[in-house]
């Protein structure tokens, strides 16, 4: 008789089911940033229906940040549609952000240099894209 069989060396999870400690907070990020643009979007869409289709610019809108923070405070649909799709687009360069802090944490010098790299397009994108 041999006896038991051994018991296994390690426990918890498998290793297929492990996650990478920096993965949920990455998710948690695109997570709350998408759900806090569509609720800034639905409570603009609301600001839309108490106050009629009459109160909505249906041409061009163009705000300075002064202007677009003064319609933020009166309420002006536009202005709230803005700051939603703002913070929709401000999701994936604060994951960026994160990934950068999180290399440098970890020492891993390749992975830095490509994300600072992807960090500098976006702000160049950016930047063109306020002088159009």
């Amino acid at each position: 008789m041999s006896g038991p069989p051994p018991e296994p060396a390690e426990t918890g999870p498998p290793a297929s089911h492990r996650v990478d400690p920096y993965l949920r907070p990455m998710g948690r990020i695109l997570l709350g940033g998408v759900l806090l643009s569509v609720g800034i979007l639905l409570i603009g869409v609301i600001d839309l229906f108490v106050r009629g289709p009459g109160a909505v610019n249906v041409g061009p809108v163009s705000y300075s940040a002064r202007g677009w923070i003064g319609a933020l405070g009166a309420g002006e649909p536009e202005a709230i549609f803005l700051l939603g799709l703002v913070v929709l687009v401000l999701t994936p360069l604060t994951r960026v952000l994160f990934s950068v802090a999180m290399f440098i944490e970890e020492r891993d010098r390749p992975f830095i240099a490509m994300t600072l790299f992807v960090l500098s397009l976006l702000a160049v994108g950016a930047l063109v894209g306020l002088k159009l």
